[in-house]
C-alpha cells in the first residue's frame, strides 16, 4: 500500500511539473506574439497579421452592432 501511495505522489508531481513547464511556454509564446503584433502595428505595413486582425475585428464589430453591412473591401480601405 505504501508503494502505491509513492507512485501516486510521483505521478502527481510529474503532472504538476509538466503543467508548470507548459504554462511557462504558453506565457512565453503569448509575450512573443504580443511583441510581434506591436512591431507590425508600428510598421504600418498592410497585409501582415496585425492588419488582417484589425480588418476582421472592425468588420465583425460592425456586423454585431447592426450597422449597414459594409464589405470587407471597404473596411480594408479604411485601415
Amino acid at each position: 500500500m505504501i508503494m502505491f501511495s509513492k507512485i501516486i505522489n510521483f505521478i502527481n508531481l510529474l503532472i504538476n511539473t509538466i503543467h508548470d513547464i507548459m504554462l511557462g511556454e504558453i506565457i512565453y509564446l503569448l509575450d512573443k506574439l504580443k511583441l510581434e503584433l506591436i512591431e507590425q502595428k508600428c510598421s504600418k505595413f498592410k497585409g501582415n497579421i496585425y492588419h488582417y486582425s484589425q480588418v476582421n475585428f472592425a468588420y465583425n464589430s460592425n456586423k454585431i452592432e447592426g450597422g449597414k453591412t459594409v464589405g470587407k473591401g471597404i473596411v480594408k480601405k479604411i485601415y
